[in-house]
Protein backbone atom coordinates (compact mmCIF):
# COMPACT_ATOMS: atom_id res chain seq x y z
CA UNK A 1 0.00 0.00 0.00
CA UNK A 2 1.28 3.75 -0.69
CA UNK A 3 1.91 6.03 2.27
CA UNK A 4 1.32 9.72 2.12
CA UNK A 5 4.51 11.44 2.89
CA UNK A 6 4.49 13.44 6.08
CA UNK A 7 0.94 11.87 7.63
CA UNK A 8 1.47 9.05 10.63
CA UNK A 9 2.06 5.45 8.79
CA UNK A 10 0.17 3.91 12.02
CA UNK A 11 -2.73 5.88 10.98
CA UNK A 12 -2.68 5.29 7.37
CA UNK A 13 -2.83 1.69 7.97
CA UNK A 14 -5.57 2.02 10.71
CA UNK A 15 -7.97 3.80 8.43
CA UNK A 16 -6.83 2.99 5.12
CA UNK A 17 -5.10 5.63 2.30
CA UNK A 18 -8.62 5.95 0.61
CA UNK A 19 -10.38 7.45 3.63
CA UNK A 20 -7.94 10.16 3.90
CA UNK A 21 -9.62 13.64 2.68
CA UNK A 22 -7.42 15.54 -0.64
CA UNK A 23 -5.93 18.15 1.34
CA UNK A 24 -3.51 16.53 3.83
CA UNK A 25 -2.47 19.45 4.79
CA UNK A 26 -4.82 20.09 7.85
CA UNK A 27 -4.85 16.33 8.96
CA UNK A 28 -3.67 16.06 12.58
CA UNK A 29 -3.87 13.82 15.32
CA UNK A 30 -4.53 15.21 18.97
CA UNK A 31 -4.02 13.06 21.82
CA UNK A 32 -5.62 13.58 25.97
CA UNK A 33 -3.95 11.61 29.25
CA UNK A 34 -6.67 10.51 31.52
CA UNK A 35 -6.23 9.12 34.99
CA UNK A 36 -9.01 6.93 36.58
CA UNK A 37 -9.02 5.52 40.29
CA UNK A 38 -10.24 2.36 40.60
CA UNK A 39 -13.78 1.71 41.37
CA UNK A 40 -14.89 5.10 39.32
CA UNK A 41 -16.88 5.69 36.24
CA UNK A 42 -15.28 9.03 34.75
CA UNK A 43 -16.46 11.29 31.83
CA UNK A 44 -13.98 13.82 30.25
CA UNK A 45 -14.99 15.99 27.53
CA UNK A 46 -12.61 17.77 25.07
CA UNK A 47 -14.40 21.12 23.23
CA UNK A 48 -14.22 20.97 18.95
CA UNK A 49 -12.60 24.99 19.00
CA UNK A 50 -13.37 24.56 14.90
CA UNK A 51 -15.14 22.47 12.61
CA UNK A 52 -13.38 19.41 12.57
CA UNK A 53 -13.62 16.08 10.64
CA UNK A 54 -13.51 13.04 13.02
CA UNK A 55 -11.67 10.24 11.16
CA UNK A 56 -11.61 8.00 14.53
CA UNK A 57 -9.04 7.15 16.87
CA UNK A 58 -6.98 5.30 19.10
CA UNK A 59 -6.87 3.46 23.04
CA UNK A 60 -4.27 2.73 24.98
CA UNK A 61 -4.84 1.80 29.00
CA UNK A 62 -1.67 1.74 31.17
CA UNK A 63 -2.34 0.03 34.32
CA UNK A 64 -3.88 -3.05 35.67
CA UNK A 65 -7.50 -3.23 33.65
CA UNK A 66 -9.96 -5.07 35.66
CA UNK A 67 -12.42 -7.77 34.06
CA UNK A 68 -15.17 -5.34 32.88
CA UNK A 69 -13.51 -2.23 32.59
CA UNK A 70 -15.41 -0.74 29.12
CA UNK A 71 -14.98 2.35 27.53
CA UNK A 72 -17.58 4.39 25.37
CA UNK A 73 -16.45 7.67 23.00
CA UNK A 74 -19.27 10.41 21.99
CA UNK A 75 -19.91 13.50 20.94
CA UNK A 76 -21.64 15.47 23.06
CA UNK A 77 -23.59 18.85 23.18
CA UNK A 78 -22.39 20.30 26.65
CA UNK A 79 -23.08 24.11 26.31
CA UNK A 80 -26.70 23.03 25.23
CA UNK A 81 -25.89 24.80 21.43
CA UNK A 82 -28.65 23.13 19.90
CA UNK A 83 -31.13 22.96 22.34
CA UNK A 84 -32.14 19.68 23.80
CA UNK A 85 -30.25 20.34 27.00
CA UNK A 86 -26.82 20.36 28.36
CA UNK A 87 -24.71 16.69 27.70
CA UNK A 88 -26.97 15.79 25.16
CA UNK A 89 -25.23 12.92 23.06
CA UNK A 90 -25.27 13.07 19.20
CA UNK A 91 -23.17 10.58 17.93
CA UNK A 92 -22.01 7.43 19.75
CA UNK A 93 -18.33 6.00 17.86
CA UNK A 94 -18.21 3.40 20.61
CA UNK A 95 -20.82 2.30 22.79
CA UNK A 96 -19.68 -0.51 26.14
CA UNK A 97 -16.59 -1.56 24.97
CA UNK A 98 -14.99 -3.61 27.11
CA UNK A 99 -11.66 -3.82 27.61
CA UNK A 100 -9.23 -6.75 27.17
CA UNK A 101 -6.94 -7.07 29.83
CA UNK A 102 -4.70 -9.14 27.63
CA UNK A 103 -4.99 -6.42 25.00
CA UNK A 104 -5.65 -2.68 26.36
CA UNK A 105 -5.12 -1.28 23.11
CA UNK A 106 -7.26 -0.81 19.36
CA UNK A 107 -7.98 1.70 17.38
CA UNK A 108 -11.71 3.18 17.23
CA UNK A 109 -12.52 3.18 13.36
CA UNK A 110 -15.17 5.32 11.18
CA UNK A 111 -17.10 4.94 8.04
CA UNK A 112 -15.16 8.16 6.37
CA UNK A 113 -14.77 11.01 8.24
CA UNK A 114 -17.58 12.61 9.87
CA UNK A 115 -17.81 16.46 10.21
CA UNK A 116 -18.05 18.21 13.70
CA UNK A 117 -19.55 21.79 14.31
CA UNK A 118 -17.42 23.85 16.48
CA UNK A 119 -18.63 24.31 19.74
CA UNK A 120 -19.44 20.14 20.46
CA UNK A 121 -17.17 17.58 22.52
CA UNK A 122 -15.70 14.77 22.05
CA UNK A 123 -16.92 12.95 25.15
CA UNK A 124 -14.65 9.44 26.15
CA UNK A 125 -16.01 7.67 29.18
CA UNK A 126 -14.47 5.30 31.57
CA UNK A 127 -16.40 2.88 33.90
CA UNK A 128 -13.83 0.76 36.16
CA UNK A 129 -15.30 -1.72 37.75
CA UNK A 130 -11.73 -2.74 39.61
CA UNK A 131 -11.04 -1.22 43.16
CA UNK A 132 -7.91 1.59 44.13
CA UNK A 133 -5.09 1.53 43.90
CA UNK A 134 -4.83 -2.02 42.62
CA UNK A 135 -6.89 -1.01 39.05
CA UNK A 136 -5.37 2.76 38.92
CA UNK A 137 -5.49 3.13 35.42
CA UNK A 138 -4.29 5.82 33.11
CA UNK A 139 -5.98 6.12 29.14
CA UNK A 140 -4.21 7.69 26.30
CA UNK A 141 -6.48 9.13 23.66
CA UNK A 142 -5.75 10.10 20.49
CA UNK A 143 -8.13 11.08 17.94
CA UNK A 144 -7.11 11.49 14.30
CA UNK A 145 -8.98 14.68 12.60
CA UNK A 146 -8.82 17.04 10.00
CA UNK A 147 -9.85 20.83 10.24
CA UNK A 148 -12.89 21.77 7.89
Amino acid sequence: MPYISGVDIAAQRAFGFKEYPIEMSSFIRKSFNYSITGGQTLSFSEKFTVDTYLFGGAYVIDGVVADGDYIEFTITDEDNLLGYGAGFVLAKYVEKEYISPSRPFDTIESEGAKKIPAGLYYTFKYVNVGVSPVNDIKAKIRYFIRKA
